[in-house]
């Protein structure tokens, strides 16, 4: 198997620059020992090579802010055709540099191996208020209601992550739905999974993987619509009453019993449309409404998506 020889401790040669911005650059080359029968692939792969993402720090020479880049540049060192059993010696040369002047991402070789990615940012919805912003209804000289458009802003969170299959049906099942509990330090139905895109690249051995995007919306008032006005053309069986002009429900009326609700008329006893009460009355202080909350989305456990419960930490 390949390996460093005594690593750690011989360093065949090591190089430093600056670039015109002042970022440090730091190359490092080592001795690696294989066999005859080991090439490029092998000792690239060598035991004792610093991995991607470590530290630039040797003897008492160390760059706190230089990590060791995915680079890898070979060299045989043994003249000639080397026999089977053979030892081999080759050059292995690493670069090191600070993440200023290159993103340095932790890569083995392997894609399903790679962390997800995670970005995020906040975006802006057309949406339709009926409350101003210290919750009163937003009405006419009429009182009737108006709808007035807006933007409502979102938190939004955006992961990749490299997937071996394509579970179509899954994504689907998870697709338009919000959290079922706990998520990232937010509640019940405050994260809603917006959308799913995804690639297909090839693999080894004339197999696939499949770079999968996830986007989530966050809402810390949950994505459940709580501003729905109860109105309609119905009320529970009653009648005006002439003298006090108020809403006089029959004995016996049930607010349960859908049969027991009847054709909403004025005083005039015109039929007409209105806003209701929670008992199902016609409502007739209007800037105080009776809102409804409605729960569109069904709920799904993301984190069997392979989301990871940490956005910091990625895992």
């Amino acid at each position: 198997m390949a390996e460093v020889v005594h690593p750690g401790e011989n360093i065949r040669n090591w190089t430093g620059s600056r670039s015109e911005d002042g970022f440090p650059e730091y190359n490092v080359t080592w001795t690696v020992q294989a066999t005859g029968k080991e090439g490029p692939a092998a000792v690239m792969a060598a035991t004792g090579l610093p991995a991607v993402g470590s530290a630039y720090n040797f003897f008492t020479d160390a760059d706190a802010w230089a990590f060791c880049t995915p680079y890898l540049k070979v060299k045989s060192l043994t003249p000639g055709e080397a026999k089977p059993g053979a030892k081999v010696l080759w050059e292995v040369q690493q670069k090191f540099k600070t993440l200023q002047e290159t993103e340095v991402t932790v890569f083995t070789g392997d894609p399903l191996l790679e962390p997800p990615k995670i970005s995020g940012s906040f975006v802006n919805r057309s949406y339709f208020y009926k409350q101003d912003h210290i919750g009163a209804s937003i009405h006419n000289v009429a009182f009737e209601i108006v709808e007035v458009e807006g933007d409502k802003g979102y938190p939004t969170v955006r992961i990749t992550i490299n997937k071996p299959t394509l579970p179509l049906q899954t994504y689907s099942q998870a697709h338009n739905r919000v959290n079922d509990g706990n998520m990232w330090g937010l509640g019940l139905r405050q994260v809603k999974l917006d959308n799913i895109s995804w690639e297909r690249m090839p693999y080894v051995n004339n197999t696939f993987y499949f770079p999968t995007t996830f986007e989530f919306d966050i809402n810390e008032e949950t994505f459940d619509r709580d501003d729905i006005p109860q109105e309609g053309e119905k009320v529970l069986d009653g009648q005006w009453d002439e003298i006090s002009g108020a809403w006089v429900n029959t004995a016996g009326a049930n607010a349960s019993d859908p049969a027991d609700f009847i054709r909403m008329i004025d005083l005039n006893g015109n039929p007409m449309r209105g806003l209701l009460n929670e008992s199902g009355n016609p409502l007739l202080n209007s800037t105080t409404l009776y809102l409804d909350t409605v729960k569109l989305y069904k709920e799904f456990n993301f984190f069997t998506l392979g989301i990871p419960s940490n956005l910091e930490t990625g895992v």
